[in-house]
């Protein structure tokens, strides 16, 4: 899928820039898509998720690229690491899942285990002011936002899409800065579907180097 690629290539170029032999959170982990960009990084990984299906194929991911990482159940919204035990957090396709109050929750336990760098993919809608309502391509997209919150409530699988404003402010309470924000997949109804690079505030994380 274009999306995934995107996703994959937009992670490798992220961690590419991070220290060697940085130690990362990877959560959801899932299949281990990432595990062999983890070995050619010389990362010290730890991949959790709370289906022990998604947790077996990872295991003989890793098992097949002879690389040793921990991968075991494990909540987002309840890590059971210590303070700062990680450089980076990493989360990728679990914040639309949840709530903004869940996301907000998950969120807070990635920046406690992360000394300094928190990566999360997100989508959102697109702001009625970017949209450019006055042309058609911008009323067209406007007129495909409910489609989204229909979905979502004819049927429980469906994303939860999130304002925004609701994800910036979620990133302020947290006191967290965007020092890198790209955009996967553009415009599809009406959204906008993002991978951010967050970084702790500089008191966080120089008291607890």
């Amino acid at each position: 899928l274009k999306k995934f690629t995107a996703e994959q290539t937009l992670v490798k170029h992220l961690l590419e820039k991070m220290p060697n032999q940085s130690k990362i959170i990877d959560i959801p982990v899932g299949t281990g898509r990432f595990i062999e960009l983890y070995k050619r990084l010389n990362f010290s990984p730890v991949g959790l998720d709370v289906s022990a299906d998604m947790l077996n194929i990872a295991i003989e991911k890793a098992k097949s690229l002879n690389f040793t990482m921990p991968l075991k159940e494990g909540n987002i919204l309840n890590i059971e690491s210590e303070d700062n035990s990680f450089d980076i957090a990493l989360s990728i396709c679990f914040f639309n899942w949840v709530s903004i109050e869940n996301a907000t929750k998950a969120l807070a336990e990635l920046k406690r285990v992360s000394r300094r760098y928190i990566i999360i993919s997100v989508r959102h809608f697109t702001p009625i002011d970017e949209l450019n309502l006055l042309t058609p391509y911008g009323l067209f997209h406007f007129m495909l936002r409910p489609a989204a919150s229909i979905k979502k409530l004819i049927s429980n699988k469906a994303l939860i899409i999130h304002k925004k404003t609701d994800v910036i402010n979620m990133f302020r309470r947290l006191n967290l800065t965007v020092i890198n924000s790209k955009r996967v997949e553009h415009r599809k109804y009406g959204t906008d579907y993002f991978i951010y690079t967050l970084e702790k505030t500089e008191n966080d994380f120089t008291n607890k180097i």
